[in-house]
């Protein structure tokens, strides 16, 4: 074998075996850029393997796992949250969703796409929540309504986006999500443009209650729990069981207050409940 000795040297400290090398050269000779590649081979397949200690097993975190990380840690740091909870009686959400999957033969509509579709009428009457906050004297408001959808995948936790919601029907928009959710499974982003404002749902998951951290640059995202049968008090003092939801606002403090908060929240409750009004 024709090596170098600067080559044979670098293979020897890192522990190199010299019968693995691989020579770029036409004349074979392996040289220090052959060895210092398969350095970084080495090291990136101990990377992709968890490291075994007396007291457990440290694991690498993925590329997107730590670029989430960094974001909504600085989130989280920078953007003061206020949260806001209301419950949302879905009964009427869930037969009309019952009626209109009964009727369409090609799509199914999920409590997703309700929540989406009723979240995109609200930011279109609350322009004001449709925000990005710049520095201490600006704010951006943002004429399109672009929502993000939480999705997990194999990769992390992934956030497809739903371009110019409040123009889109209940049927385009189911169809939409179902398309960007797969594709987002397969590590792929069908939209180019930046969300302006994020679901997280976790209802499929047996969720009461939950708040979520805003992903910046926006200035809120809605917290969706499961759907719950409960009994409720009407106006006349009945009880009856409905089909109860929590959800959650957080705002950034530095755009808006509670009352903002509230009225937003609350014209989501309203759409949901009246979902004909969508």
């Amino acid at each position: 074998m024709k090596i170098s000795p600067k080559a044979r040297k670098i293979a020897h400290d890192f522990g190199i075996n010299l019968n693995d090398l691989v020579s770029s050269r036409t004349d074979g000779k392996i040289t220090a850029e052959d060895v210092q590649r398969a350095i970084r081979k080495k090291e990136s397949a101990r990377a992709a393997q968890p490291a075994q200690t007396d007291h457990g097993t440290v694991v690498e975190i993925g590329k997107i796992q730590k670029t989430s990380a960094r974001r909504l840690q600085q989130s989280w740091q920078q953007a003061p949250h206020i949260f806001v909870t209301v419950s949302v009686d879905m009964t009427e959400a869930a037969a009309f969703r019952k009626e209109f999957n009964q009727k369409q033969a090609n799509t199914k509509l999920s409590f997703n796409d309700l929540i989406v579709k009723a979240a995109a009428a609200a930011l279109n009457e609350f322009p004001q929540v449709n925000v990005s906050y710049l520095d201490e004297d600006t704010i951006m408001q943002w004429d399109d309504i672009h929502i993000g959808i939480a999705t997990t995948t194999e990769q992390g936790l992934l956030v497809p986006v739903l371009e110019n919601a409040a123009a889109l029907s209940l049927i385009e928009i189911s169809k939409r999500i179902k398309e960007l959710a797969e594709a987002a499974r397969s590590g792929k982003q069908l939209s180019s443009q930046p969300s302006r404002f994020t679901i997280s749902n976790l209802g499929m998951y047996d969720v009461d209650h939950f708040t979520a951290i805003i992903n910046p640059p926006e200035s809120a995202i809605l917290a969706v729990s499961s759907i719950r049968k409960m009994p409720r008090v009407d106006e006349e003092g009945n009880v009856a069981v409905r089909e109860m939801m929590e959800i959650t606002l957080s705002l950034d403090h530095r755009i808006g207050d509670g009352v903002l908060a509230a009225n937003f929240i609350n014209k989501i409750k309203e759409f949901l409940e009246h979902p004909d009004e969508l």
